[in-house]
């Protein structure tokens, strides 16, 4: 029983020294950002979870890249184990608002968990809502894993399931679902490889979609513009190209020319489309078929 006692003592230490270790770290956060021109506020922190975890409690929260964007909540779970506070999972819980481009949107989850680690990132999310402005989003759920080398390259992986974007002044699009592996660099104008993705789309959760596949490389070229070479295999591509005259990126006339091209070029029922970017234009078989939108 001595022993048990000594050792329960000794990992109470471990905790409260893990806490005040959290509490200085979400500090040095803070000044950090505030270093960088962002802004962090919130009107309470509280250390709890002993003696399993460490859980910081952070009360309406407000972190902001004035101009750009902004993040505020009601509450904020930041969580660790004492014993190795390496991964940090942050759990916005409550209402939640983002503000981007100057729109707010409100933001309402079942599950919000993100994942920190040292050159890693992860999300989770089930059940997600945003809305604002007459615009809407709703996710049934989504994975995404990011990991960083020490020589600078990355690799992402996501998987979306049941999302469905409603525009303020166009139908709604609806994508099943979208799985995604890319890889790049984080040397400055380096593009991204899409290693594979396959995603399924519509315009409207009652239509049947087109199912996607890509592979190829984007960047962004001096003018902001995307760049790159993109081949798409395509499935029904009549259900893609309504949906992109819906949403204003082609015109009937471009969608049905692509639509008869892409059904001609079809093989076993699907169509290989080998698609550029270049000069603010999309380009297929070097033909531009629709601009494309700055990036930056």
């Amino acid at each position: 029983m001595v022993i048990l006692g000594l050792v329960f003592a000794g990992y109470s230490v471990v905790w409260v020294k893990g806490a005040q270790i959290m509490e200085t770290e979400i500090e040095k956060f803070v000044s950090a950002e505030q270093s960088l021109g962002r802004t962090v506020n919130y009107d309470s922190m509280k250390v709890k979870g002993y003696p399993f975890t460490l859980r910081a409690q952070i009360e309406n929260f407000d972190w902001a890249a004035p101009g750009m964007w902004a993040w505020r909540g009601e509450r904020l779970h930041i969580v660790t184990l004492p014993y190795d506070p390496s991964r940090i999972i942050l759990g916005p819980r409550g209402p939640q608002t983002m503000t981007y481009d100057g729109q707010v949107y409100a933001i309402k989850a079942e599950t919000l968990n993100i994942g920190l680690e040292e050159n890693a990132y992860s999300a989770e999310a089930q059940q997600l809502t945003a809305e604002g402005n007459g615009a809407g989003m709703t996710l049934d759920d989504m994975r995404v894993n990011w990991h960083a080398e020490e020589d600078g390259s990355w690799i992402v992986g996501a998987a979306v399931r049941g999302l469905m974007v409603s525009p303020k002044d166009t139908p709604s699009v609806t994508l099943p679902f979208w799985n995604v592996a890319a890889s790049g660099t984080d040397m400055a104008g380096s593009p991204v490889t899409v290693d594979a993705t396959e995603f399924a789309v519509s315009n409207g959760a009652a239509s049947t979609p087109s199912l996607i596949k890509m592979k190829g490389t984007i960047g962004v070229d001096r003018a902001g513009y995307p760049e790159g070479d993109i081949n798409i295999g395509v499935r029904n591509p009549a259900a893609l190209a309504q949906t992109a005259v819906d949403q204003g990126a082609l015109t009937r006339q471009a969608a049905d020319t692509a639509t008869t091209m892409a059904t001609a070029m079809g093989q076993d029922g699907e169509a290989t489309l080998p698609l550029q970017m270049a000069n603010g234009k999309l380009l297929f078989s070097n033909l531009p078929v629709a601009d494309l939108p700055k990036l930056r």
